[in-house]
């Protein structure tokens, strides 16, 4: 869907491929986990991460990120909208969950609740007072005793 939204709205093809989204989701997710305050720092002289810096572009990073769509908005009914309010994101959060349903299981398990701290505009995000990250994302945690 990226490929076809920059098209729509720029008139010229983003050129992008299945490789080249895979390694720019790599460089998104190891970058989630190095947790560098600003993302200009993973291509900065030095703070550079090569496994980011050698893989993707800093600028093709960042035309990816602003361009991303999982699923086109026109394509989807205003019901479903109302209905579902992680929509935009459903396609891509049925694949993950599809592929953990795959895993093999423990027949003991021990689940909690934690919040992601998170600031940004999402329709999801919940404030619980008394935790100490009040504001973000709460999220089931499955873990093995």
């Amino acid at each position: 869907m990226t490929e076809v939204s920059y098209l729509q709205r720029t008139g010229r093809s983003l050129n992008s491929s299945p490789g080249e989204m895979k390694v720019f989701l790599g460089a998104a997710l190891l970058m989630s986990c190095l947790g560098y305050p600003r993302a200009r720092m993973y291509w900065s002289q030095g703070t550079s991460v090569a496994a980011v810096a050698d893989k993707i572009t800093r600028d093709r990073f960042f035309l990816i990120r602003s361009n991303l769509k999982v699923v086109n908005d026109l394509a989807v009914p205003d019901e479903d909208k109302k209905a579902d309010r992680l929509w935009k994101v459903r396609p891509l959060l049925d694949i993950i969950r599809n592929a953990c349903l795959t895993l093999p299981r423990s027949p003991n398990i021990c689940v909690d609740v934690q919040i992601i701290s998170f600031t940004g505009k999402c329709p999801v995000k919940q404030f619980v007072p008394g935790k100490p990250n009040p504001t973000g994302l709460n999220e089931l945690y499955v873990g093995k005793p």
